[in-house]
């Protein structure tokens, strides 16, 4: 057993129990990960098998597990991000109906099953109620844990999905953690894209678009809603309830496989996994403390112009992950009575592998209560190289006009 050979950087975890009572069981991959998580260090997590009959998702999980304890100390790219991240895997989320069926031991998709955008606001207590044990299990891991990134492993296409699932989506008449915009996109969509193209970039065959049957992904990658509409779905979840951003990566056509191919579609996945799992090197991360110097507990973190905000660790700690763009960045306390002054960052590509940008605050400024959020001056931005049409696969260049007060004029 992995956690058994490589102690130093591996151990096996209980998140919760499925409806027959069997653990559902996280691997967690960190240098000294049984000492506690470093200050800072980002959490990545992936979710395999949350389909009882959707298996490959599992054998990825395993070989991945295997590559990066066996390879550590010996491999440099696997040594740093065993170093530098805390990596979860759960093997299986539907252990009672592993090759099985698609549905739990109740006959429930769990994929259908867990709170939506309509559920903002309740206590943890009330989103759980009526909920499979398995998706309350999973709503208790998520939410306990301040996760930055994660993925979502089915079979059935191969295609990199991101949210939103769910159709005429309006978070911020729930919730003060976003703001007004668009129900048919999320705030962060260019970056959910960059997501799952750095997956379908990487894959080997992901991004040739027509691979099984009628199935057609422009570049690979799909907003769920341009697929099918979800409601109840886990990715949409992660996104709403957390800081977690999640993407769901369909892996074969079908759902049989020789024991054959397992090779093959490690191949196929391994450098998507790997680089997957590298973004976290990107965030944007700090730690917000008080005017008196302690570590500010649910303490929001707002990135001007972009429609969602981020809340601070009982550390202080934060993670944001930004598409390239200049962005201006501040914290509010949880009483909304304090701000830190306002700070800019510039992130130049999607991966920024290596800059580990940190920006800390100091909540020392009072804030009024009509206190406009939105940054001095003007900007207009398309937040990414380019713009994809999914129906006429035309790219259109990336544009970005900033007037302001701080940053003067920026064309490009």
């Amino acid at each position: 057993e992995i956690t058994k050979s490589f102690p130093n950087i591996s151990m096996k975890q209980v998140i919760g129990k499925s409806t027959k009572k069997n653990d559902i069981i996280a691997v967690k991959i960190g240098w000294n990960v049984r000492q506690g998580r470093p200050l800072l260090r980002p959490l990545v997590k992936m979710v395999a098998n949350m389909h009882g009959d959707e298996r490959m998702g599992l054998e990825m999980m395993i070989v991945l597990m295997r590559y990066l304890t066996f390879n550590y100390g010996l491999d440099e790219r696997v040594t740093k991000i065993v170093n530098n991240i805390e990596l979860s895997i759960v093997p299986t989320m539907n252990p009672d109906m592993l090759g099985r069926t698609r549905e739990n031991a109740n006959g429930v998709d769990l994929n259908r099953d867990f709170p939506s955008w309509l559920d903002l606001g309740k206590p943890i207590d009330e989103l759980k109620l009526g909920k499979q044990a398995e998706v309350k299990s999973m709503i208790n891991w998520i939410m306990e844990n301040p996760f930055v990134l994660s993925m979502n492993l089915h079979d059935g296409a191969v295609v990199a999905n991101y949210p939103w699932d769910d159709e005429d989506v309006e978070p911020w008449t729930k919730s003060k953690l976003f703001e007004k915009g668009d129900d048919d996109k999320t705030p962060d969509d260019e970056m959910f894209k960059q997501l799952s193209l750095t997956y379908a970039e990487n894959h080997k065959t992901m991004q040739r678009e027509c691979i099984c049957g009628n199935d057609h992904f422009h570049y690979g990658i799909t907003k769920g809603t341009d697929w099918y509409p979800v409601r109840g779905g886990m990715q949409d979840f992660n996104y709403l309830f957390s800081n977690c951003m999640e993407i769901t990566v369909e892996l074969i056509c079908g759902k049989r496989f020789l024991r054959e191919s397992i090779k093959e579609e490690w191949e196929n996945n391994k450098e998507s996994l790997l680089k997957y799992i590298e973004v976290a090197y990107s965030a944007v991360k700090g730690i917000v403390m008080d005017k008196e110097g302690n570590p500010a507990a649910n303490a929001t973190v707002h990135v001007g112009w972009l429609g969602k905000h981020v809340v601070t660790t009982a550390r202080g700690e934060y993670w944001r992950l930004l598409s390239p763009g200049k962005y201006v960045i501040k914290a509010v306390s949880q009483d909304e009575m304090f701000q830190s002054e306002t700070k800019s960052v510039l992130i130049n590509s999607k991966s920024n592998i290596g800059a580990l940008l940190q920006l800390d605050f100091l909540l020392d400024s009072p804030r009024e209560e009509d206190q406009d959020d939105d940054p001095d001056g003007f900007q207009f931005k398309y937040l990414g190289t380019t713009f994809r049409n999914p129906v006429k696969n035309i790219t259109i260049p990336r544009v970005c006009l900033t007037l302001s007060l701080e940053d003067g004029f920026q064309w490009c």
